[in-house]
């Protein structure tokens, strides 16, 4: 167990292409947890939105608190324009942001992030 660490809730949101990295993070999330109690992650498809605007509307609000957020295998227009206004957003007030195998538009957020926090 770590040093006492009191962090009522962490929270870093996947956005991706489809499922397929759900698998391993649920998978890891139960050992992390026990060092990091609060600690939540959340994966997001974007395969699903078209079919269902639900999901569409659950991975905006999750980016929008967020504090960790990674954008991976995003690399269809109408994926990338509906998630790219609320990471832009969200992208001064998260502790990181990464764009991995993902649009330029979203890799450049993520590198802005970082720039910004390199330079403050």
């Amino acid at each position: 167990m770590r040093d006492s660490i009191d962090i009522p809730e962490y929270r870093v949101v996947i956005v991706t292409l489809d499922n397929h990295a759900a698998g391993p993070c649920l998978r890891v999330l139960d050992r992390l947890t026990a060092d990091f109690p609060g600690l939540q992650v959340s994966v997001h498809a974007a395969a699903e939105w078209s079919e269902n605007p639900a999901a569409l509307d659950a991975a905006r609000a999750a980016v929008l608190t967020g504090d960790i957020i990674i954008a991976n295998l995003l690399f269809i227009e109408e994926h990338v324009q509906a998630i790219l206004p609320v990471m832009r957003e969200r992208r001064d007030h998260c502790d990181a942001m990464l764009g991995v195998v993902a649009d330029t538009q979203l890799v450049r957020t993520a590198v802005q992030k970082s720039a910004t926090v390199a330079a403050g």
